[in-house]
């Protein structure tokens, strides 16, 4: 029985579409991409690239909304200053992050340099970092800590 267990968990483990999963320069989007056009897919890319975009601007302009909406005074010791500064910083590290993913992008895709995939590649890395900015995003409340 033992052994079985090994030999399934073996074959999972080798299956390349477990492995595509956990690959941040695969991406549902790039692969619908790619599948339907092949190598002559730049306008469904770039389209996929705009939606990606669009959800992680549509999701920080909310949290920045949300956090200027607040009403501070629910704080301890809440003013308006703080408030202000949340919203600065959040403004600050979107700028940094935006900055840190595309060079984190680069690099996770380097190995298909010289390939007609590099877009793909990279593409499917910014579209994985976005989607997980947008968790990051909403794990963000201004309420206080009880």
């Amino acid at each position: 029985m033992k052994n079985l267990i090994n030999s399934a968990l073996l074959m999972l483990a080798l299956n390349p579409l477990c492995a595509q999963a956990d690959e941040i320069t695969r991406s549902a989007a790039t692969d619908a991409c790619t599948q339907q056009t092949g190598e002559n897919s730049g306008e469904c890319l770039e389209a996929a690239g705009l939606a990606s975009d669009n959800a992680l601007k549509q999701a920080f302009n909310a949290k920045v909304t949300e956090l200027q909406n607040f009403d501070y005074t629910r704080w301890p010791q809440g003013d308006e200053a703080r408030r202000t500064q949340m919203v600065e910083a959040l403004k600050i590290s979107q700028q940094q992050w935006t900055a840190a993913r595309d060079a984190f992008c680069t690099a996770a895709s380097a190995s298909a340099a010289g390939t007609p995939w590099l877009a793909a590649h990279a593409l499917s890395c910014v579209i994985n970092m976005n989607q997980r900015r947008e968790q990051e995003l909403a794990l963000i409340h201004p309420e206080a800590e009880k």
